[in-house]
């Protein structure tokens, strides 16, 4: 017989029950919190994952032209289709292209391109897409050249791996020459401490010319003669740098000749040499067949002077600032001064130059001569201090009235480096107060 009424044996019932609900609420609520933490930890792995495999996959893309420059390699990509395989144009372009893609496919294996190695992991590279152009028809074959290629990057760091495609092309480009008036410009002023070298360049180290991206080679054999055009066909070369008017410097052997570019197109480049800047002695000279040349683009040739507006026409205006100091170089007298003005002549955009003394007369400089200038080590629109061994060559271009120095009122360094204005610059960007901002990157 039971001890207890009825009314407390149900109580304690009810108590038993109670807990154990109480229990199954806990677990239920321990088991949602640490799926939403075990989920919020996953979608933070799986951001870093994907950020380190995009991160790879990149720098597979970032570093291809330069390690290819540096282990002066390219692929051979002079693509003939015989009219026994192909009757049509449009019948042997695809084979063209089967072509191209497996030739650049060995040579990114032949010459280690292909594998790019980071301290994340590696990156791959493979052929994507390629496009051909068609430079020359004969009565036996369709022969054509690489025009653009696109790689494709893969990086499998962490489960879940990225791809990055980039197109390489040979589109003209400008030489890239940033009108800095010296190899540290600065808006504020500068402060250096130990024992840091900041070399410009003076005027006599100016560089004559520029290494085209790939060495000029030719697929025919053809010969130089002073003040006579020549046509130059071109197999796998960039001439992407070369303009109409450009000077391009060709050394064979001991044998230099600077030649006027007339006109680039479907990789044919036809030149007129300088007879000023051809070699003494020399009637012609003779540029072999599938034989890489050393040619360069001139940085700044002279095109023309005139001496009643002492106007400069250059091929790279470009490369200038007002306030230039400036030289050229004619037989054994050497004339030096500074640029006045960028202004236009004619149709032709050139430069005022201020002679030091006597200037040369209007036929004294001779068409394809190099106008070099002096590039200070540093420039700043307030000062220089610090401490420590320093060392400054050529020398230091103190502040000037001058817009050739960056001041932060013409923002004129900003616009040199971002290519528009700090407003639009700071602008495109979406803003968060540091104060209110809680890690959620999502509208960038």
């Amino acid at each position: 017989m039971s001890l207890l009424r009825p009314e407390q044996q149900s109580g304690g019932t009810s108590t038993v029950l109670t807990v154990l609900v109480a229990a199954a609420l806990v677990l239920v609520t321990m088991v949602v919190s640490t799926t939403l933490a075990v989920q919020s930890m996953t979608r933070v792995r799986d951001d870093s994952v994907g950020y380190s495999n995009l991160q790879v996959a990149e720098s597979g893309q970032d570093t291809f032209y330069a390690r290819a420059v540096k282990a002066n390699s390219f692929p051979t990509l002079r693509l003939s289709v015989p009219k026994t395989v192909a009757r049509t144009e449009s019948e042997a372009r695809p084979r063209a292209v089967i072509d191209a893609s497996s030739r650049l496919s060995t040579w990114l294996q032949t010459a280690g391109l292909r594998t790019f190695a980071t301290s994340q992991g590696n990156a791959t590279l493979s052929v994507a897409s390629v496009s051909v152009r068609l430079v020359k028809e004969t009565p036996s074959s369709f022969d054509y050249v690489l025009s653009t290629f696109d790689l494709l990057s893969a990086a499998n760091v962490q489960q879940g791996g990225a791809k990055v495609r980039q197109t390489y092309s040979s589109a003209p480009r400008s030489l890239g020459l940033p009108p800095m008036p010296a190899a540290l410009t600065s808006a504020p002023s500068v402060r250096a401490s130990g024992s840091a070298s900041v070399a410009g360049m003076s005027t006599a180290a100016y560089p004559d010319a520029l290494k085209l991206p790939r060495p000029l080679t030719l697929s025919e054999a053809a010969t130089l003669r002073s003040g006579v055009q020549s046509v130059l066909r071109t197999v796998d070369s960039d001439l992407s740098l070369l303009k109409p008017n450009d000077y391009v410097h060709i050394t064979v052997g001991t044998q230099k000749a600077v030649a006027r570019v007339d006109s680039v197109a479907e990789g044919v480049l036809k030149v007129t040499p300088s007879p000023t800047f051809f070699p003494s002695g020399v009637n012609a000279l003779t540029l072999s067949a599938n034989t890489p040349l050393d040619a360069r683009v001139a940085v700044a040739a002279v095109q023309a002077y005139n001496s009643a507006t002492k106007f400069l026409q250059l091929s790279h205006p470009e490369a200038y600032l007002p306030g230039d100091s400036v030289s050229v170089q004619v037989g054994s007298t050497s004339y030096s001064g500074t640029l006045g003005t960028k202004t236009t002549s004619g149709g032709v955009v050139g430069w005022t130059v201020n002679w030091s003394g006597q200037g040369p007369s209007s036929t004294a400089i001779p068409a394809g001569t190099t106008l070099r200038r002096r590039v200070h080590s540093v420039s700043s629109s307030g000062s220089l201090g610090g401490s420590g061994n320093i060392s400054l060559t050529p020398s230091y271009e103190e502040s000037a009235p001058n817009t050739r120095l960056a001041t932060p009122s013409n923002e004129g360094l900003f616009k040199q480096i971002f290519g528009l204005d700090s407003a639009t610059f700071y602008g495109s960007v979406p803003k968060t107060p540091s104060s209110s901002f809680n890690g959620d990157n999502s509208p960038l």
